[in-house]
């Protein structure tokens, strides 16, 4: 995880296995429209994280983004994994962290 501060590294690690085991990736194929449920799915988990307050922000569009669709699974990148960028506002400080998570098909 280089480039995270030490202070966002425990929180990151969290929400990485948090989300691996509680949206693990489920579909037989990747498509547009799994990659849109799956994003749909991992939105969800961390909303329910900045509900419990988790993370900062007056809304969830402020506290978290999600990106799992084909910009970021292209077809000749694919190759069996499936990749969603998040990034987070936690509680303090005040700026966004950005990771990956990678989860494969079979």
């Amino acid at each position: 995880m280089v480039g995270i501060p030490g202070e966002h590294e425990v929180l990151v690690e969290e929400l990485q296995q948090g989300i691996q085991q509680a949206v693990p990736w489920e579909h037989l194929e990747i498509t547009p429209e799994t990659l849109k449920a799956h994003e749909g799915q991992v939105s969800g988990f961390l909303r329910e994280q900045w509900e419990q307050g988790a993370l900062k922000g007056s809304a969830a569009q402020e506290a978290f983004s999600v990106q799992c669709d084909q910009k970021n699974n292209p077809a000749a990148a694919r190759a069996g994994v499936v990749r969603t960028d998040i990034g987070i506002a936690p509680t303090r400080p005040s700026e966004f962290v950005f990771f990956t998570i990678k989860q494969t098909t079979a």
